[in-house]
């Protein structure tokens, strides 16, 4: 091509495209990268209004600077930050190593250039504002600020240092002058770059909705909330038929996948209004099972169905596939309460042997008798019935949970799909398969009903009634806390695992440490009452025991010195001493 047909052409592109066409040949980086190129870059600035380009910079350097978004170090892309003073452009990472204070650069060259105040003169400093009198504290960029200082400490002659330092200043003084116009055209520029962006991106969507609705597709079909669906509609850039071929295919894919999301979430939202407005006493509100279940059921699977496309369904069709489907609801409710008693009695079978006489006659005898209901109490409503939904997608079923707790964990849909649930509604499965009971938790409230006068049947209403009034008496009543049944059975089967986990570990590490299970089951000592101090958050603290740091024993939280004293003096059998105690 002729030079001066290349100089043309060139002329009326902007910055950013020369520089990208200077990258994409030897040849043409050095006819752009050469000096008699330079009017083509200052045509190309002058079209969008660009200040003049700075002396400091050439003119590529100056289009590098403004219009790229790779960072000088690391070249990673989308840094948004630029310094303008500093004629740097920095990632976060880069920005915190490259960008030093000036006496730790000065340090290697000896300690009277430290104070030697017309170093820090030579090169604007962060954001070119001196926002301290102390130039001990401004930070310069490295890489430029290293060769300006060994040039200054090389100067044999007085004379010649003086100079090189007025010509500093003054290139310092008008990079501090033109700094903040040149910040103040770049915000202008990207405020109507971003503009024009969403002008050709809102033109864009029009045009391909308009093309969709051309193809029958209504306004529903296209209200669509999906990350892929907007990837392929809002771009700033023009549709052509190329694209439009592309796009077209994954446009439908999303139209029909959303056609089965509405479908799902009207037969759950007709189900949620079912549940709030059926006339049942609680328990069979809570049995009724979730949605993932009830869309198990054939008739409702297949509901909508008969409508191809777009799958709706008349508010009588759904009546009717409800009257349908009330024989497997329950059913349903008859194996998910199964479940649970299975669970349960199976637990029960599997106890250690019996409390014993002693424990049984009760140590606190509570005079509640005609609260406590009779003796055929259904074994799932009894204080003593604790169990545990296995699901790992609800963080609730870590821990133990009561009947009617077990029950209020509906795996309901929220009110908008998405394309994930929609594509496996096995995820939403229900309960039923996954109830399970540890013996431990029933083993204990045994145990504490035996401990407080009251049988075994005891309803679970009446513990509860009590609220946080119980507590363990086999912690030191330093630290004893009132709590609710509930928590007190947690609390005593956190501490008999942490026996166990402990002796285990001491027996893997081969460790001597003395450790008392002084939450032993088969002591006679009372196990819990009433009273103790308020649950407060003063348990918490940055202390931990040394001695079972020390034998491999991990702890999960970082407690107080009350509290690690107190568990050295129980757990240990030992008076703390100061060695005993860590401290994060």
């Amino acid at each position: 091509m002729p030079v001066d047909i290349f100089i043309e052409v060139a002329s009326h592109l902007a910055p950013l495209d020369l520089l990208h066409m200077a990258q994409s040949s030897k040849q043409l980086r050095q006819n752009l990268m050469s000096k008699h190129s330079k009017p083509i870059w200052r045509t190309a600035r002058d079209s969008l209004g660009m200040p003049d380009c700075p002396p400091d910079m050439s003119e590529p350097q100056y289009a590098q600077f403004i219009f790229t978004k790779n960072c000088y170090v690391c070249d990673k892309v989308t840094v948004q930050t630029i310094e303008y003073a500093l004629r740097v452009r920095l990632c976060k990472r880069c920005f915190k190593i490259h960008l030093v204070r000036g006496p730790r650069i000065l340090k290697s060259f000896g300690k009277r250039y430290v104070t030697d105040e017309a170093i820090y003169n030579l090169l604007p400093s962060y954001k070119g504002i001196k926002s301290t009198t102390d130039f001990k504290h401004w930070r310069y960029y490295m890489p430029y600020f290293l060769p300006l200082v060994k040039k200054y400490v090389a100067f044999t002659s007085e004379s010649e240092r003086n100079t090189f330092c007025a010509e500093r200043n003054q290139a310092v003084a008008e990079i501090y002058t033109n700094g903040p116009k040149l910040e103040r055209w770049h915000d202008e520029f990207q405020a109507r770059k971003r503009a024009a962006d969403q002008l050709l991106a809102k033109n864009r969507e029009n045009d391909i909705k308009a093309r969709l609705k051309g193809l029958g597709y209504t306004d529903e079909d296209l209200h669509i909330y999906d990350r892929r669906w907007d990837n392929l509609i809002d771009r700033p850039c023009e549709l052509n038929p190329r694209i439009w071929k592309s796009i077209l295919p994954k446009l439908e894919v999303l139209i029909v996948d959303w056609w089965e999301i509405r479908r799902k979430e009207r037969i759950s939202n007709l189900y949620r209004d079912h549940l709030e407005n059926l006339n049942c006493i609680r328990e069979e509100k809570l049995l009724m099972p979730s949605f993932g279940d009830v869309f198990l059921f054939p008739a409702i699977a297949k509901l909508g169905l008969d409508d191809p496309p777009r799958m709706k369904f008349t508010a009588e069709q759904w009546e009717t596939t409800l009257a349908q489907v009330q024989d497997d609801i329950s059913a349903y409710k008859v194996d998910l309460k199964a479940a649970c008693v299975t669970s349960l009695c199976s637990a029960r079978q599997i106890l250690l042997p019996d409390i014993g006489e002693d424990r049984r006659v009760g140590m606190q005898q509570i005079q509640l008798h005609e609260l406590l209901g009779q003796p055929d109490t259904p074994p799932l409503q009894r204080a003593t019935s604790f169990l545990q939904l296995n699901d790992p997608r609800d963080y609730r079923s870590s821990r133990n949970l009561t009947y009617v707790e077990l029950l209020s964990l509906q795996s309901y849909p929220p009110r908008h799909w998405t394309s994930a649930s929609c594509a496996s509604v096995e995820s939403l499965v229900g309960k039923k398969d996954k109830i399970s009971c540890d013996v431990k938790f029933v083993q204990i409230a045994e145990h504490f009903l035996a401990d407080l006068g009251l049988p075994e049947w005891t309803p679970m209403t009446l513990v509860e009634m009590f609220d946080n009034s119980f507590s363990c008496y086999r912690c030191s009543p330093f630290i004893r806390r009132k709590k609710t049944w509930k928590a007190l059975v947690e609390h005593y089967v956190d501490e008999l695992n942490f026996f166990e986990k402990a002796s285990e570990k001491l027996r893997d590490n081969k460790k001597t440490l003395k450790l008392v299970n002084d939450h032993e089951l088969n002591n006679i000592e009372p196990l819990c009452g009433f009273g103790g101090q308020d649950e407060t958050n003063d348990r918490w603290g940055n202390y931990y025991c040394a001695l079972c740091t020390e034998a491999g024993i991990e702890w999960d939280n970082y407690m107080s010195l009350e509290v690690v004293t107190a568990h050295i003096f129980s757990k240990h059998d030992k008076v703390a001493e100061v060695d005993d105690i860590g401290q994060h």
